[in-house]
């Protein structure tokens, strides 16, 4: 999804991609979650970094340009450690 060639406007990405982070909280909501949750949420970050810089034509990995605070508020890229989500939740 956050590929070279994705091509979408940034929000229609978003929106997929908290639709599958979503799916994957309901998944690893059985059990232990918090460690899979911060694998997740830090995988998704350094993608996003890179997507973004790619968009952006930035030459670094994009970690200084988009902060976490950035990513995870600004664009709205669901957050799974600090979400509370249920088995009944949409988006």
């Amino acid at each position: 999804m956050l590929t070279r060639r994705e091509t979408r406007p940034r929000d229609e990405v978003v929106t997929d991609l908290n639709r599958v982070l979503r799916g994957w909280a309901n998944y690893f909501s059985h059990g232990t979650r918090m460690p899979a949750f911060k694998a997740i949420d830090h995988h998704v970050y350094e993608r996003m970094c890179r997507f973004l810089a790619r968009r952006h034509k930035v030459q670094t990995r994009g970690v200084r340009q988009f902060p976490a605070s950035f990513v995870f508020g600004a664009l709205g890229v669901l957050r799974l450690q600090s979400a509370h989500l249920g088995a009944r939740s949409t988006a």
